[in-house]
């Protein structure tokens, strides 16, 4: 079970809304690979192995997220050893469309102590989740920096998780340049887990 406690470290947008989710209610056709890559969590992501989880809305894709957020939290929090330095930041997650409004801000030497505070949070955890992947709009500042964050955590091998509506290799053809070339420093450092099937959200009902 994913405990509310581990997810709220990760962020406050998924501790409430995922509370008490398991692996076997979250994607049964995907499950196996996911299931795989949560067993070998430490060793795969000590290397800067992340996922990239694609599919239509309302398919399970935060859900992912979220239990990436949990295994990360357990595997620290284990009495066995890390292969990873502390403390630091564990886990953070973010939305696209927030995450650029928030680089955007950046003006050479007029930021503040706050913006320089997060970056660096976004920069050094030790997993980065970065949902609603493909939704981003050009813009110098917010590109510019995004390519930054996603070199830095590659060349010093810190994961990066992915959730997106679009296939992962659609991002090479994609009309945004910063994602096509996010898409290709990630090369190698990301697998994708394609999700099928429609939305399995359902609508409130009168009782």
């Amino acid at each position: 079970m994913v405990s509310p406690t581990a997810l709220a470290r990760a962020g406050h947008e998924l501790g409430s809304t995922f509370e008490g989710m398991a692996l076997f209610n979250v994607i049964p056709s995907a499950r196996r690979l996911l299931e795989a890559f949560l067993r070998e969590f430490g060793a795969l992501t000590g290397r800067g192995c992340g996922l990239a989880f694609t599919g239509g809305q309302g398919t399970g894709k935060t859900a992912c997220l979220a239990l990436i957020a949990e295994a990360c939290v357990r595997w620290l929090e284990a009495p066995k050893a890390t292969p990873w330095e502390s403390p630091r930041p564990v886990v953070r997650y973010t939305r696209m469309p927030q995450l650029a409004r928030r680089l955007a801000d950046f003006v050479p030497g007029r930021e503040t102590d706050a913006w320089w505070s997060e970056y660096e949070r976004l920069q050094s955890c030790l997993v980065l989740l970065i949902d609603e992947f493909s939704v981003f709009t050009e813009g110098d500042r917010a590109g510019g920096m995004l390519l930054d964050l996603i070199d830095y955590r590659v060349s010093q091998r810190l994961p990066v998780f992915v959730a997106l509506n679009a296939r992962w290799d659609a991002l090479r053809d994609d009309q945004s340049w910063t994602l096509a070339k996010c898409r290709e420093k990630l090369e190698g450092a990301v697998r994708e887990i394609v999700i099928p099937g429609g939305s399995r959200r359902t609508a409130w009902e009168l009782v």
